[in-house]
């Protein structure tokens, strides 16, 4: 397999869960998703939360959010250099890094916390109501 210039400094851990999780996002440097398809991204998420850069691919539906946060960097999974490129530069970032490490917390937390995706539930479930309330009935 090809390394693409990274060495040893790449991981593929398949699925883990629990502390094997955890243990594995307190010891890494990024974490990297260029998945062909992602309908949302939760291990995004959870990379982010305790301040890792990401590099993922433009499929991933996280890729507004990480791009609006400046949380690392949007690249072609087609390309596995493009892969490989995108890890050395978020590793090789230090200021990033620091600034991913204090920023992505935070914006985890304030777009995706239970209280904030309670309240987007709550704002499109009255948008329902309110626009289901507005119609007669079939033929409007």
């Amino acid at each position: 397999m090809a390394t693409h210039g990274l060495g040893d400094s790449v991981s593929f851990l398949g699925f883990v869960s629990g502390t094997e999780k955890k243990r594995a996002l307190r010891e890494a440097w990024a974490f990297a998703l260029p998945s062909h398809q992602e309908n949302f991204g939760v291990a995004v998420l959870e990379a982010v939360a305790p301040g890792l850069p990401v590099v993922i691919s433009g499929e991933v539906q996280l890729r507004s959010f990480v791009e609006s946060h400046d949380l690392g960097l949007v690249v072609d999974r087609t390309e596995p250099s493009a892969i490989a490129a995108g890890l050395r530069a978020v590793l090789s970032d230090e200021a990033g890094c620091r600034r991913v490490a204090e920023a992505g917390p935070a914006a985890v937390r304030e777009a995706f916390s239970v209280e904030r995706v309670g309240e987007q539930l709550v704002e499109m479930h009255e948008s329902v109501l309110s626009t289901a309330s507005s119609h007669d009935g079939c033929g409007d």
